[in-house]
C-alpha cells in the first residue's frame, strides 16, 4: 500500500472470458486477466529509476469455476514498480465466496474469503525472507435504485509473521462506493461513474509502519466501461 497523502493516477482494466456455462455441478467457468497501474504524485515516489512516477504494475490471470451459489477463484499475482520503489513479487490467491442474494434478498452480504501465499519476493513488510501468508474476510452488501448502485465493503485482513512483522490482525477497512449507470447505449458498452471512501485501520505493529496503531482515510472517483 502506498503510505502518503498525495494523490495518484490508478488505470486498470479485467478482461472476462465465460469458457463454460451448463446446469451441471460445476456450472460456469470464468477466465480473467486483470492489469493495474499506478502513477504518484508524491515527490518521494519520483526520481528513481528511468520512470519517476510509475510507482506500480501488477498482472494478475485468474480462473473462476462455480459450483451453484459457490465460487473458487484462482489468481496469479505478479506486482513490480517500474521506478525500483520495491522489488518484484509473485502470489496465489484462493478465494471462496458465495451468492447468498436468494437467502437473504435485499439484505445479501455476499461474503467471500481468501488465502494469499507468497510464491517469490515479499508482498508485504515481513521480517523474513521466508514466504509468508495473507488470508482476508469480506462481505459487500449492496442496494440499488434505478441506475444507482450503493454498495457497502468490510474487510478484515490477517497475516503470518513472514508476511507481515507479526501474526495476527493486521487491518479493518470500511467503505462507501457510490456507482451511476450513464445513459450510454449499450452498442457502446456499459459506462459507470464511481465515486467513494475507505476508512482504513492497521494494527502497525503487526504491519510495520512503526507505531500502535495507524488510520487513514482513502478517497476515490472513476469512469469504467463494460463490453
Amino acid at each position: 500500500m502506498e503510505n502518503n497523502h498525495s494523490a495518484s493516477f490508478q488505470p486498470y482494466a479485467d478482461i472476462f472470458l465465460k469458457a463454460y456455462e451448463g446446469d451441471g455441478a460445476l456450472n460456469k467457468v470464468v477466465f480473467g486477466l486483470g492489469v493495474w497501474e499506478s502513477y504518484n504524485t508524491d515527490a518521494k515516489y519520483q526520481h528513481v529509476g528511468n520512470n519517476s512516477a510509475w510507482f506500480e504494475h501488477d498482472v494478475t490471470p485468474s480462473v473462476a469455476l462455480s459450483f451453484g451459489k459457490v465460487t473458487i477463484t484462482e489468481t496469479y499475482q505478479f506486482f513490480s514498480s517500474p521506478n525500483n520503489q520495491f522489488p518484484d513479487s509473485q502470489g496465489l490467491s484462493s478465494k471462496l465466496s458465495f451468492d447468498d442474494a436468494d437467502l437473504l434478498g435485499a439484505f445479501a452480504l455476499h461474503p467471500s474469503v481468501s488465502l494469499t501465499h507468497e510464491l517469490d519476493g515479499k508482498q508485504a513488510n515481513g521480517n523474513t525472507s521466508k514466504h509468508g501468508n495473507y488470508w482476508e474476510a469480506s462481505v459487500a452488501p449492496s442496494y440499488s435504485a434505478g441506475p444507482v448502485t450503493v454498495t457497502l465493503p468490510l474487510v478484515m485482513g490477517f497475516g503470518s509473521q513472514s508476511y507481515y512483522q507479526k501474526n495476527g490482525y493486521a487491518f479493518t477497512s470500511a467503505g462507501l462506493n457510490v456507482a451511476y449507470t450513464l445513459p450510454v447505449s449499450k452498442s457502446y458498452g456499459t459506462w459507470t461513474a464511481n465515486a467513494g471512501a475507505t476508512y482504513y485501520t492497521l494494527d502497525s505493529k503487526v504491519v510495520g509502519n512503526g507505531t500502535t496503531a495507524n488510520r487513514d482515510v482513502v478517497a476515490q472517483g472513476g469512469l469504467g466501461v463494460a463490453f
